[in-house]
């Protein structure tokens, strides 16, 4: 009999959290249950899954789970805690390794909610999915993921009321009707029920795949689509790929890497606002391990976007590069470096058009070193700084939320550290501050037991 748990305990601001988990191995057998805790101040969240697994040979697995989430939460007057919602899922898994290494794996199953309070909303939903997955020594390899959900959605409306004046969340542009995120704007979004509920569902498609070409070339490729259907009409599509071609992938004095990366999503489940959004990265990088006192990589990204409205109006239009140089020094250093600049041009014509075009400029510097003590101990040191400056005077509010002004820092220390054979202690302090708002620290601590 093979036994196994685990228990950690975190407390980040006013957060706490439990958990934990028992597994033991019976001969094929595989029973386990693990357990959540999240206690805040004004809401709980509990989370429990115990499952079964059997494995009688090599090739074959079957597991049942079920899990249940509750949640609690009361207000800010000290009342008792008061249920929220309740949700069960009921899943299993089959996988089985055929021969020719082709790999097959279903999934089914059943997930129910129920809602205790108001905004919270029923709802009951079938899934399943099949994915198969094969290779051969020559080289050639492919994965095909398969994916669908049906499920009941509750119709929501998207409101924005007025508030006073330099208090809303959003302002609205008078010649196309649009509202904006904007911090001293005269309304704030709100999203009510119709009091309808929508059959819908969900479907996706995972594609991947490779070859090696002799010792000098590897060809990725990946894909993804997904789309959600309503009772009328489509609610989200959403397309993405990716490929990289890799030149001399087993070779320690230069390895070059080409790659693009392609994104486009639409949404229209809130009528008033229909969008689209089209990313595309392209990036250069060379890697170099010739040296053992120096190695590292060089990399070059040219990223772009537009977002439009449903009917064609530009919306945001984005281009620029950023390179990056992120060298290993050795020698009994360890220390890797990261430096970086790069420059985004931005317009956004349909929210700001009295901005025009505007570029941000970005310089990135960061440091980091990991100690060993007496092979029981490892102490890991990362700080990292960002220096932003822009072209225009106030950055467009979604802009500043991510990409703020001036210097943003971040320090964090983690700490790994073997109590005997079976016990290991896990620590971790981050330390950020951003020029627009104050810093903030996170502590986690975690034990864990291994038998």
């Amino acid at each position: 009999m093979v036994f196994f748990a685990d228990y950690t305990v975190e407390r980040v601001a006013r957060l706490t959290r439990h958990a934990g988990g028992l597994q033991p191995r019976i001969g094929s057998f595989y029973p386990a249950v693990r357990a959540r805790f999240d206690d805040d101040t004004l809401s709980r969240r509990f989370e429990a899954a115990p499952e079964i697994g059997w494995k009688p040979r090599d090739g074959f697995e079957l597991r049942l789970n079920w899990q249940q989430v509750r949640e609690a939460a009361r207000d800010s007057g000290g009342q008792p805690f008061s249920d929220q919602s309740r949700l069960n899922t009921w899943r299993g898994d089959w996988r089985m390794a055929t021969i020719r290494n082709l790999d097959v794996q279903a999934i089914a199953g059943y997930q129910q909610r129920r809602g205790f309070s108001i905004g919270v909303t029923d709802f009951n939903q079938l899934f399943g999915s099949l994915v198969s997955s094969y290779s051969n020594p020559a080289g050639v390899r492919f994965r095909v993921n398969l994916d669908q959900k049906y499920k009941q959605e509750a119709a929501k409306q998207e409101l924005y009321v007025p508030a006073d004046s330099g208090k809303g969340a959003y302002s609205r542009n008078p010649e196309t009707g649009e509202y904006y995120p904007d911090t001293l704007g005269r309304y704030n979004r709100v999203l009510v029920n119709s009091g309808r509920t929508i059959p819908a569902r969900q479907t996706s498609a995972d594609l991947s795949g490779g070859m090696l070409f002799g010792q000098w070339l590897t060809l990725n490729l990946a894909g993804r689509v997904e789309q959600e259907a309503g009772d009328t009409a489509t609610l989200t599509d959403n397309w993405s790929g990716t490929g990289s071609l890799e030149l001399l992938p087993n070779s320690r004095e230069l390895t070059v890497m080409l790659s693009d990366d392609v994104n486009s999503s639409f949404d229209q489940r809130f009528a008033s606002q229909p969008e689209r959004d089209f990313r595309n990265q392209a990036s250069l990088e060379l890697r170099t391990g010739a040296s053992s006192y120096i190695t590292g990589k060089v990399r070059l990204e040219l990223p772009q976007r537009r977002r439009t409205t449903d009917n064609g109006i530009l919306k945001q239009s984005e281009s620029g590069w950023q390179g990056w140089v992120l060298p290993v020094i050795g020698a009994g250093l360890d220390v890797e470096l990261t430096g970086g600049y790069g420059e985004r041009v931005i317009s956004m014509p349909l929210s700001y058009p009295n901005l025009g075009e505007f570029t941000i400029r970005v310089l990135t510097l960061g440091l980091k070193r990991r100690f060993e003590f007496r092979s029981k101990t490892a102490l890991t040191a990362e700080a990292r700084a960002d220096r932003r400056n822009s072209t225009v005077r106030r950055l467009p509010y979604e802009i500043a939320l991510t990409d703020p002004t001036g210097w943003s820092e971040e320090l964090s220390l983690s700490l790994d550290r073997a109590l005997g054979s079976i016990l290991v202690l896990t620590g971790n302090y981050t330390f950020r501050k951003r020029p627009d708002r104050a810093a903030e620290q996170n502590i986690a601590v975690s034990l864990k037991a291994y038998f």
